[in-house]
């Protein structure tokens, strides 16, 4: 099933700014964290204002627990201009591989859409309370 973006990002990067290396974990239990939530498998994206250098790139490095070396090879990075658009899923969004945004010269600015999954909240029904000006149950199915 197609996935439901309910999590939307607008990234504004100034010279100089990028997106540390990382890799995306369902839930992040393989890290000893635990998380209420997690993200779906498909990332989808836009990039609204290109930079010369500050581009979507993947790298591969064998530590869970650290990150690429800044001068470790680039696998690849997409060459972005004005409406680029792109879907992450599968293999490339895991360990072994991790995805950043180079440091920016001028300008970047992109936007990107997510699936927020949450887990069930272990209460009783007169436990749960709904946020601030939502009077809605806070459960989300899957």
């Amino acid at each position: 099933a197609p996935e439901e973006f309910d999590n939307i990002i607008v990234s504004l990067y100034a010279s100089g700014d990028g997106l540390i290396a990382h890799y995306d974990r369902d839930d992040r239990a393989d890290r000893g964290i635990d998380r209420a939530y997690w993200f779906g498998e498909q990332i989808l994206g836009v990039v609204l204002v290109p930079d010369v250098a500050g581009r979507l790139q993947y790298q591969q490095h064998g530590d869970k627990q650290g990150k690429p070396a800044p001068d470790a090879p680039v696998l690849f990075a997409m060459p972005e201009e004005a409406g680029t658009c792109f879907c992450m899923q599968g293999a490339v969004r895991h360990w072994p591989y991790y995805h950043s945004v180079s440091r920016v010269a001028e300008r970047r600015v992109s936007v990107t859409l997510r699936t927020t999954h949450f887990k069930d909240p272990v209460c009783t029904g007169s436990d749960v309370q709904p946020h601030a000006g939502d009077e809605s149950n806070q459960h989300r199915p899957d």
